[in-house]
């Protein structure tokens, strides 16, 4: 029992160190260099059907659209947002806040 711990401890350590690798690429390309080197990540990609440059391209657009959302206090004005956000992302956001929060709280592991 002691021994399965330790490997659950170790695996758990080596997940947040690539979830904290990928976020600290500092290009599109480096990241999805990242995602690729994650067997498990590549695995659920291709089942969904979803290449690594795509999702990494989807989870900046997440970040930006969430930034100015959360920054703003859910009164961002659509029609009048920063150079290069797109609004459909913010009312993405705004839209799904709930569930966006649930998947947020069931990934740190958080009940």
């Amino acid at each position: 029992l002691e021994k399965l711990l330790e490997r659950l401890d170790a695996l758990e350590q080596a997940e947040d160190n690539d979830e904290s690798s990928l976020m600290e690429a500092k290009t599109l390309a480096e990241m999805e260099a990242k995602i690729k080197a994650h067997p498990g990540a590549m695995r659920a990609m291709s089942a969904a059907g979803i290449a690594p440059r795509e999702f990494a391209r989807c989870l900046l657009a997440l970040l930006q659209a969430s930034l100015i959302e959360g920054f703003s206090e859910g009164k961002a004005d659509l029609k009048n947002l920063p150079a290069g956000a797109n609004p459909e992302n913010v009312k993405f956001v705004r839209q799904h806040k709930a569930e966006l929060e649930a998947m947020q709280k069931a990934m740190s592991g958080k009940k």
